[in-house]
């Protein structure tokens, strides 16, 4: 059975990781734990989630496509909050002025002349 708490703190460590390749020892210094009861570096090491290559005499740390397809399983990815938000907003002042077309909502005024 696996600890629901390393389980999170796993993914933690996968979204981390998507969103550029660190340095070994970046990834050392934020995740390792001399406490064994939250193994999260060796788990996802050991369940082939993360993967370590040399480059230019430095060690990478990358998620791995094993790791991006756990990662989505767990946590599928939600729209950005700032994406909504916006799109909400141009939908409003289309509804308030039926007249113009959305594109011409989006432009700015220089580039509706």
């Amino acid at each position: 059975m696996t600890d629901p708490v390393v389980e999170s703190l796993i993914l933690d460590l996968l979204e981390w990781l998507a969103t550029r390749q660190r340095s070994y020892g970046e990834v050392m210094e934020a995740w390792r734990t001399s406490c064994p009861k939250l193994p999260v570096w060796e788990d996802a090491n050991d369940r082939g989630f993360v993967g370590v290559e040399r480059e230019g005499g430095l060690s990478l740390v990358s998620i791995t496509e094993s790791g991006r397809s756990f990662l989505q399983r767990c946590r599928p990815t939600q729209p950005k909050p700032a994406v909504a938000v916006a799109a909400v907003a141009v939908a409003a002042v289309a509804v308030a002025a039926p007249a113009r077309s959305v594109s011409s909502i989006a432009q700015t005024p220089d580039e509706t002349e």
